[in-house]
């Protein structure tokens, strides 16, 4: 059974008023071609990976935590491992590559243990995979992700 992810709020995770209006026009399906550009601070982040999860339950995180600087994304939550709740943490880079997000995971541990490569690179392919949307699936093509002190700007353009 999936727990829901709880927001820092205490209820279900939802996506910020920003993120909520993108969907709503990308659903509209007559806003093809518009640029778009949206910022969101770390709390609004969580939210969107938090309910990003809920959709998503072969995925194994859960609970995630983020932290945004102009250097990377320090992101902590559980990883799923068979029955096991394990916390897992990381400094990350997010960058565009062909209009799609891509994830580097600079660093990885869990509990204060630093991950060896191998497994590291198996825990960044499994989340750029899921992140890895056809042209089809993905309903926007991104141009820049800009990371600044506590908050992330996106800029793209809906499909």
């Amino acid at each position: 059974m999936v727990q829901k992810t709880c927001s820092k709020s205490g209820g279900e995770a939802r996506l910020s008023p920003q993120l909520a209006a993108l969907v709503e026009r990308m659903k509209a399906g007559s806003h093809q071609g518009e640029p778009f550009e949206i910022t969101i601070t770390e709390g609004e982040f969580e939210e969107a990976v938090a309910w990003y999860l809920d959709r998503e339950p072969n995925l194994p995180f859960r609970n995630p935590r983020i932290s945004i600087g102009p250097d990377g994304v320090e992101a902590g939550g559980e990883f799923l491992l068979g029955g096991l709740r394990l916390p897992l943490g990381g400094r990350l880079d997010i960058i565009v590559q062909e209009g799609l997000p891509v994830i580097y995971a600079q660093e990885l541990v869990v509990g204060q243990a630093a991950l060896p490569d191998f497994i590291r690179f198996q825990i960044e392919d499994k989340l750029n995979r899921h992140l890895n949307m056809t042209e089809e699936e993905l309903p926007v093509v991104l141009e820049e992700i800009e990371l600044e002190d506590g908050r992330l700007t996106v800029r793209g353009r809906i499909r």
